[in-house]
């Protein structure tokens, strides 16, 4: 039982990557024409766990050793037993996070959200880096990634000098972005803070991939602390489907694996065979202000990357992890650059993209369904088919999609048709195009998750992108449908047909990943239970 808690107080301490800042290596002033094409640039964000450098030189997992998880169990495992007796948590959370948040002192942003020295918040990399340039292009494709820890209103001061350095070395005036993920954040504070005072001048394009920017319920759940939890339901539909590896670092998924290994446990527990979600309830609304709350205070919710994230309940956030008015002093500086991305930027979207279009350029969308998303402590878009990390409404700006495994209603899909809009009801009854904000320049995938470094995909993406004023209409002619099906036997997309509805193949299997143990302390709490009632 020691081993399995210290394992799991382990996964909490998992926190975001810190990566190095590889600078390009480019002689400035290169002749115009350095590269045949516009350049396309990819804008990611990094997420993974914190790594140092130990005695030896060798990079390893901070928490790897189990030593300084083993203080935190012997200090607080204790006070679970009295939680559990009491309904009192309070001592439990004092204790863990007493001895959780020294971990974090290095790597945490400070007061003002500045990094500290040794960890750099950026990596960018040249398309000589990469070998699969059929998939990305004939020129490949320029990439920066951004620490999630920075907030996107700094983060697209350094999205800028990498885009004005990328112009110089390439001898062009324009370029091509892409928003990956939660790139998308990175990429809307870029185009706000230098793009759109410039009239969006020197971009050919602009395409948001898998994006996040429109608002994540279930991360949005866990900052805001709104989660609630439905045994059965969620039960009975997260036993459909195992959870990818590619999952296994990322935000939404690894929410979705929590409450699965919470429900897997409970089911299979013979002497807590009669405990029920509302056990789990209960304990969730007895530690997430002391306990949760106070984590994402000290780390997760100070990163710039994941606050965005909380697009629904956005006061919410700020009131559950800056609930003081002395907490909102302190980290005033950072909390402006919250307020700003999320009210100047985030609620503005379809302003700025119709400016764009106003001006010129292109917008592009991308969008992956055929999943459950799983996150049933989230409310209705829980349901809805999704990427396994973004419903599909969300990626697409508002195109209708029904519940994950159902089809949009006969009444629905005829009244669309006879409107003239039948064109973009996906074949397998799951997707109404025509409601999104880009209805012709949107393409959806099913069957692929939340991933976006698939070959197939990528040659979709670029294809568009080297596509002047892309439409589905012009794709089709290059044999890019609307809506296509990836097949992972043969790693290839085909336009869907109705006959493809039923073939989407389970996801591999579960492993663990980043947020899963803020929900996973109430599977300690289930061991405790059990080796109390054995005693």
């Amino acid at each position: 039982m020691a081993n399995s808690l210290k394992r799991v107080i382990g996964v909490v301490l998992v926190v975001l990557l810190s990566s190095a800042l590889v600078l390009p290596a480019f002689a400035e002033g290169a002749p115009a024409g350095a590269t045949k094409n516009i350049p396309i640039i990819r804008i990611r964000s990094n997420l993974g766990e914190i790594r140092y450098t130990n005695e030896n030189g060798e990079k390893v997992e901070l928490f790897d050793d189990g030593e300084y998880v083993s203080e935190i169990v012997d200090a607080a495992l204790p006070y679970a037993a009295l939680g559990l007796s009491t309904g009192n948590w309070d001592k439990w959370c004092e204790i863990a996070l007493e001895k959780m948040l020294p971990a974090y002192e290095h790597f945490k942003p400070d007061e003002q959200g500045n990094l500290p020295a040794e960890s750099p918040a950026a990596e960018y990399k040249e398309p000589s880096s990469y070998t699969r340039n059929d998939s990305y292009g004939v020129d490949g494709c320029y990439q920066i990634k951004l620490d999630q820890r920075v907030s996107p209103i700094d983060g697209a001061d350094y999205i800028n000098e990498v885009v004005e350095q990328i112009k110089r070395v390439t001898g062009h005036d324009t370029i091509h972005l892409v928003g990956q993920c939660m790139g998308s954040a990175y990429m809307l504070a870029y185009l706000y803070k230098y793009a759109a005072p410039e009239g969006y001048a020197g971009l050919e394009s602009v395409t948001f991939s898998t994006v996040t920017s429109n608002g994540t319920p279930g991360e949005d759940a866990l900052f805001s602390g709104t989660m609630k939890f439905d045994f059965d339901s969620a039960y009975q539909v997260l036993n459909m489907y195992d959870y990818p590896d590619s999952l296994s670092q990322m935000a939404g998924g690894t929410l979705l694996q929590v409450i699965y290994d919470t429900l897997d446990l409970v089911y299979n527990t013979r002497l807590l065979k009669r405990v029920t979600m509302s056990t789990v309830q209960r304990v969730y609304d007895a530690v997430k202000d002391k306990f949760i709350a106070g984590l994402l205070k000290e780390y997760y919710g100070r990163c710039g990357g994941y606050v965005s994230l909380a697009a629904f309940h956005y006061d919410q956030y700020r009131d559950y992890v800056f609930p003081t008015a002395e907490d909102k002093a302190k980290y005033s500086a950072q909390i402006a650059k919250f307020d700003q991305f999320h009210y100047d930027i985030q609620m503005h979207q379809k302003d700025m993209i119709d400016a764009m279009r106003a001006s010129g350029v292109s917008v592009y969308c991308f969008a992956q369904y055929g999943y459950q998303y799983g996150f049933l402590a989230c409310g209705e878009l829980g349901m809805e088919t999704s990427d396994q990390t973004v419903p599909v409404s969300s990626a697409s700006f508002g195109a209708t999609a029904a519940r994950f495994g159902e089809k949009l209603s006969d009444e629905y899909i005829k009244g669309r048709k006879d409107a003239g809009f039948g064109d973009y009801i996906a074949p397998d009854g799951e997707i109404d195009a025509s409601t999104g904000l880009l209805p012709d320049s949107t393409w959806y995938v099913k069957n692929l998750n939340h991933s976006f470094d698939v070959g197939p995909y990528m040659a979709l993406l670029t294809s568009v992108i080297r596509t002047p004023q892309a439409d589905a209409d012009k794709m089709l002619e290059k044999g890019y449908s609307r809506l296509s099906f990836y097949n992972k036997d043969t790693d290839s997309l085909s336009p869907l047909t109705a006959d493809q509805a039923e073939e989407q193949e389970p996801a591999s299997p579960r492993v663990k990943g980043f947020f899963r143990s803020l929900i996973e302390l109430f599977k300690s709490v289930f061991e405790m239970l059990k080796a109390l009632l054995k005693k």
